[in-house]
C-alpha cells in the first residue's frame, strides 16, 4: 500500500470488525443453537447472529430473503458448518458460517410459519405453525457434476400427525443408526416418529396445555432400583423403576403449566413428572409462561454436586435453572443456577465442545455462556431491544463506542 498512510489509517484497515446485535426473539424453542465445532447461532428480527461460543463475540450476521427469522439449528455437514434459519414466510434457508454465503433455500410454497427446527449431519425436521412437519435428509454435494464447490442440500418430505402448531422439535439418532424426532403440540401432545418414514412410535399423554420444549437424554446405561412408593420429592415428582439390564431413552417436555414430563422413549411409559414446581417468579399469566428442559450430556462433577447424563435441567419464567436427576428414586429438584437471568429463559442447549457449559437466550436480552460446574457466567452478550438513538466514540479510545 502507499507509505503516507499514517498510523491510525493503518490500524483501520486491519481491524477486525464486530457489531452489538439485536437481542434474540422471544418465545420460540429453537431461539439458540450450538454446533460442534464451536459456533453459536441465535434469531434477531430478520437475521441469525452467529459467534463464538467460547467468548461470545458475534460477528457474523445471515439476513434472510424475506420475513422473520422463526427458529435456527447449526449442524456440520461435509466439511461445512451450517446454519438453518427458519422463516415466518414457511422459508429454510442454509448458510454457510466458513463462506458467509446462504447455500441453499427449501421454500415448498407454503408461507405457514416454521415455529422450530432441529438438524445434525444427517437429518433435519422443522415443524410449521399449521401442525405440519418438514423431515428428510441434510447433505453436502460438489456442484459442476463433481468438479465444483462443495454444497448443502435439503431433501424434505412432510406429514402431519396433529392442526395444532408444532412449537419444538428434538432429533435423535438409536443405537441401530435410525433416526427418530421428538415433537411438542401447541394442544399439549406430545410424540416421537421415525425419520425414515414420518410413522409414528410413540404418543405420550401428560401435558393439558401448550407444550414449549422436547429433549432426547443419551442413551443411559442399565440400573436396577426400586419403586418409589412416596410418591416422590419434596417438589412434586414421582418415579418408576428400571428392569435390570435395559438400556434407557428418555424424552422430556415442558408445557405453560409448568409441568416437566419425562417418559421411556422406547416403551411409552411416564417415568416421572414435576408438576407445579415452586419458582421465585410472581404471579404472570399463562400465556407469557416459558419453560424449556435439556438433559447433562457427561459427567460433571463438582460445584457442590454431581450432575450425569440422567441429570435435566429446566428453567423457570423467574430466569433460574433447576436440576433433578431422574434416576434417583427420591427425585428432588434443586436450584443449580438460581440468578441464571432476570427474566424468562426461551432456550437452554449444551455445549458439544464441553458439556460441563450451557448457553441460554432470555427475555432479558441477554444471551450467556455458562458454566454448570463453577455455577458462574462464562460470558454475556446483551443485545439491542430497540431503536439506537444515539452514538458517540471516545476521543482517548477510538475502539470504545457508547
Amino acid at each position: 500500500r502507499a507509505s503516507g498512510l499514517d498510523m491510525a489509517e493503518m490500524e483501520l484497515e486491519t481491524v477486525k470488525g464486530y457489531f452489538l446485535p439485536t437481542s434474540p426473539n422471544w418465545y420460540m424453542a429453537s431461539s439458540l443453537a450450538v454446533s460442534k465445532s464451536g459456533y453459536l447461532a441465535f434469531p434477531a428480527k430478520d437475521s441469525a447472529c452467529v459467534g463464538e461460543e467460547k467468548n461470545g463475540q458475534f460477528n457474523k450476521r445471515y439476513t434472510v430473503g424475506k420475513g422473520r427469522a422463526t427458529a435456527v439449528a447449526m449442524a456440520e455437514v461435509g466439511s461445512i458448518t451450517a446454519v438453518l434459519v427458519g422463516t415466518s414466510e414457511g422459508v429454510i434457508e442454509v448458510w454457510d458460517v466458513g463462506s458467509d454465503k446462504r447455500m441453499y433455500a427449501y421454500d415448498d410454497g407454503s408461507t405457514s410459519d416454521i415455529l422450530c427446527i432441529a438438524a445434525d449431519g444427517k437429518k433435519v425436521v422443522a415443524g410449521r405453525k399449521d401442525g405440519r412437519l418438514l423431515f428428510g435428509n441434510v447433505q453436502s454435494e460438489l456442484s459442476g457434476g463433481g468438479s465444483g464447490e462443495e454444497q448443502i442440500v435439503l431433501s424434505l418430505s412432510s406429514c402431519i400427525h396433529s392442526r395444532s402448531a408444532v412449537m419444538d422439535v428434538a432429533l435423535c439418532e438409536k443405537e441401530d443408526g435410525k433416526h427418530a424426532a421428538a415433537v411438542g403440540y401447541a394442544d399439549g401432545s406430545v410424540l416421537t416418529f421415525w425419520m425414515e418414514s414420518g410413522e409414528i412410535d410413540q404418543r405420550f399423554t401428560g401435558h393439558r396445555k401448550e407444550v414449549t420444549s422436547v429433549a432426547w437424554s443419551l442413551p443411559l446405561p442399565p440400573l436396577q432400583w426400586r419403586r418409589d412408593e412416596s410418591g416422590g420429592g419434596e417438589e412434586g415428582g414421582e418415579t418408576a423403576g428400571v428392569s435390570e439390564g435395559e438400556v434407557e431413552l428418555l424424552v422430556a417436555s415442558a408445557s405453560k403449566e409448568k409441568d416437566v414430563c419425562v417418559w421411556n422413549a422406547n416403551t411409552g411409559v411416564k417415568k416421572c413428572t414435576f408438576k407445579q414446581f415452586e419458582t421465585k417468579e410472581k404471579a404472570m399469566d399463562v400465556k407469557k409462561i416459558w419453560i424449556c428442559v435439556e438433559w447433562i450430556r457427561a459427567e460433571a462433577r463438582g460445584g457442590g454436586g454431581g450432575l450425569s447424563p440422567s441429570s435435566l435441567l429446566i428453567t423457570t419464567s423467574a430466569g433460574e435453572v433447576l436440576s433433578a436427576d431422574v434416576r434417583k428414586s427420591a427425585t428432588k429438584l434443586k436450584r443449580l443456577l438460581p440468578n441464571l437471568h432476570q427474566r424468562t429463559i426461551f432456550t437452554l442447549c449444551t455445549s458439544r465442545a464441553d458439556p460441563t457449559r450451557i448457553y441460554t437466550t432470555s427475555m432479558d436480552r441477554h444471551v450467556c455462556g455458562w458454566d454448570v460446574q463453577k455455577k458462574k457466567a462464562i460470558w454475556k452478550l446483551q443485545g439491542l431491544g430497540g431503536h439506537v438513538y444515539s452514538l458517540d466514540v471516545s476521543a482517548a479510545l477510538p475502539r470504545l463506542v457508547a
